[in-house]
């Protein structure tokens, strides 16, 4: 049951995927509901079997204002417990300023400055397990935009400091689609990330790996502004998806369904308040 429509609609952001994958949480809705965490149980419950939970998570942080502060995954590891990988940012004035990662006992952070705004400077240090931290590398994202044959191209070319580029991100803006494009110049590696629309609502994100030739890729429905079912699919294989909510239109569930097996993914939803 959705008690209110429009605030449900303004809770998970069609299209925007953590690592080309997870939800996102729209800033206004978290705000206005004062929430302060959000922990995602990703449970299975193959046919006929009752549910299993291996002990994934994904844990979402926020500010007062709404904006995500941090973000954990916990994966099941061989021993039975849980590794976590978790990330945290830190904005001043709207900008990103910190970026600190953690994978066990193996910390780095990222440190960025603006010098204009077509140019990005990033400092990486690390620390391993009790060393102390030490600085990794200083490189710069310079970018350009340029207009042509209606398409809007804007390119972020990353390096060293005053130094050759050696990637380059493109997003390329045409009528109601994007396409982002990630280019190892002197390399073949590339990854594609698409974005389709259809009168101002997204129909569809994807995501090409062409280094490991894995694809992913989730349909949205445009028959609602809810846009709260569609298709997931990984490398082929298309399951379909589907949103349940609270009474008070925050999602409850997201579940997914293999429509040839009936195997079902449960992402179930919980949240922490202020």
């Amino acid at each position: 049951m959705i008690a209110n429509h429009s605030l449900s609609a303004q809770t998970i952001v069609p299209g925007q995927l953590l690592e080309a994958r997870y939800p996102t949480f729209r800033e206004q809705t978290i705000k206005q509901h004062g929430i302060s965490k959000v922990t995602v149980r990703m449970m299975r419950k193959p046919s006929s079997h009752t549910i299993y939970d291996d002990g994934r998570r994904l844990i979402y942080h926020f500010d007062g204002n709404g904006s995500l502060k941090g973000f954990q995954k916990v994966i099941p590891g061989d021993d039975g417990l849980g590794d976590t990988i978790g990330a945290t940012w830190i904005r001043m004035n709207g900008q990103l300023r910190t970026r600190a990662e953690r994978i066990g006992r193996y910390r780095r952070r990222l440190t960025y400055e603006y010098p204009s705004d077509t140019l990005l400077i990033e400092t990486v240090n690390v620390k391993r397990g009790d060393l102390d931290w030490q600085e990794l590398s200083t490189e710069q994202v310079r970018i350009e935009t340029k207009e042509q044959a209606g398409q809007r191209i804007e390119s972020h070319f990353r390096g060293g400091v005053n130094a050759k580029p050696y990637q380059r991100t493109n997003y390329i803006y045409e009528g109601e689609k994007l396409l982002r494009e990630e280019q190892w110049l002197g390399a073949r590696l590339r990854y594609l990330d698409t974005w389709t629309y259809e009168s101002g609502l997204i129909t569809s994100f994807h995501h090409r790996d062409e280094e490991q030739q894995k694809t992913f890729e989730v349909t949205y429905s445009t028959a609602s502004e809810l846009q709260d079912e569609g298709t997931w699919c990984e490398n082929g294989h298309c399951r379909n998806w589907s949103m349940v909510y609270f009474d008070n239109g925050l999602p409850k569930g997201w579940i997914i369904i293999d429509p040839k097996t009936q195997d079902l993914e449960i992402w179930e939803f919980r949240y922490e308040y202020f």
